[in-house]
């Protein structure tokens, strides 16, 4: 397996490599009761407006809470998930949770639109539409506040698949992000072919923003493409005020990152509200 994922011909054994596949198995083992049992968590990162600074929305952004290993990253199990095709099951918990949590905060005032990452395998169901039709009947949830977030490379796997996905999940009035743009080499005219609303730049670039010019050359391309096509250009991985600065001046529409808040747990998110729209009012 290290073999074929390193796409080489041959793999020498080694004995961290076996702790690592160890570990891998112990986890694949207990994913799926912890699923089950809610040791997943739903945190939530919020989105603001770069001018203005109002927030926009929120990212769904998952934890496994581990007995043992204590809180995993989803580094560490996601692709374990895609592997064993319980990658389905966990985007319905999250899925569960974000409409959960979007009840809770509208009983406390807030309405805040949800945005949630969604793997190339549900795309290929045919079944994901109506199942989110029916998630969002059971929560009496808002399409319009709603959005999936798409891995770029999905729509260069299937692009005839992933259209007609989002085409239905268009039909219900969820939106739809085009996620790490700039890293799976979108076609325009597929671009334009897709009912997206926004592009949102991979960390990657903006976490090298000032290390490379090549990446700064690439997110102020991005900016441009986007707006010309009449798409809103979401940062993510922000984390200084330089890099908030510099993105207002070229013009990106939203960002994410710690400089702007860190994850949050559901009960948390309509405190960090009203201290952003103190914050606003001493600012103006």
């Amino acid at each position: 397996y290290e073999a074929k994922a390193e796409q080489i011909g041959y793999s020498i054994f080694n004995a961290e490599q076996g702790q690592g596949s160890a570990r891998r198995l112990a986890l694949q083992r207990e994913l799926r009761p912890a699923i089950d049992r809610g040791d997943l968590q739903v945190l939530f990162q919020p989105k603001v407006a770069i001018q203005g600074w109002q927030a926009t929305g929120a990212e769904a952004l998952v934890r496994w809470n581990h007995p043992i290993e204590g809180t995993l990253q989803p580094e560490a199990f996601l692709p374990i998930a895609e592997h064993t095709g319980l990658i389905m099951p966990l985007t319905l918990k999250v899925v569960n949770d974000c409409l959960e949590a979007q009840r809770l905060w509208r009983g406390s005032g807030v309405d805040l639109s949800v945005s949630i990452n969604v793997s190339p395998k549900w795309l290929r169901d045919r079944e994901f539409p109506k199942i989110l039709r029916l998630l969002l009947h059971n929560w009496q949830g808002r399409p319009e506040q709603l959005t999936l977030e798409i891995p770029e490379n999905a729509v260069m796997l299937d692009p005839t698949g992933t259209l007609e996905a989002l085409d239905a999940v268009a039909a219900l009035g969820v939106g739809v992000t085009l996620d790490h743009f700039g890293t799976g080499y979108s076609s325009l005219p597929m671009l334009q072919r897709l009912p997206i609303t926004a592009l949102k730049i991979d960390r990657t670039f903006i976490g090298n923003l000032f290390e490379s010019r090549s990446a700064s050359v690439v997110v102020r391309s991005v900016v441009k493409l986007a707006h010309g096509l009449g798409l809103r250009v979401i940062a993510s991985g922000v984390e200084s005020e330089r890099a908030a600065d510099h993105l207002a001046a070229i013009g990106c529409d939203e960002i994410q990152g710690f400089h702007v808040g860190r994850p949050m747990a559901a009960e948390q998110m309509p405190h960090w509200l009203q201290r952003q729209a103190a914050r606003r009012q001493t600012c103006s």
